[in-house]
């Protein structure tokens, strides 16, 4: 489920620019969250869904810039604050 929402909420986020703090919160919530899944398939999982993570945020990067607003320029500072972590 996880994983699903890393792929599409990113896509469809430039229909819903105003949403755009509220999807990188969740992505980076999603990244730094820990998952329950079975031991055999649990290595898997955490490490396609944080790629997917990461995918997201790129895409959240790519539709901040092309809308204006101070929301955009903070979404884009939470990320790279993430990504220096």
């Amino acid at each position: 489920m996880r994983r699903l929402a890393a792929r599409l909420v990113p896509r469809f986020l430039h229909l819903f620019p105003d949403q755009m703090s509220v999807v990188v919160n969740m992505l980076i919530g999603m990244n730094q969250s820990r998952y329950r899944a079975p031991e055999s398939d649990a290595d898997s999982i955490v490490t396609v869904t944080k790629t997917d993570v990461l995918k997201g945020l790129g895409s959240c990067i790519e539709t901040a810039s092309r809308i204006d607003g101070d929301a955009a320029v903070l979404s884009v500072q939470n990320i790279v604050e993430f990504l220096l972590r």
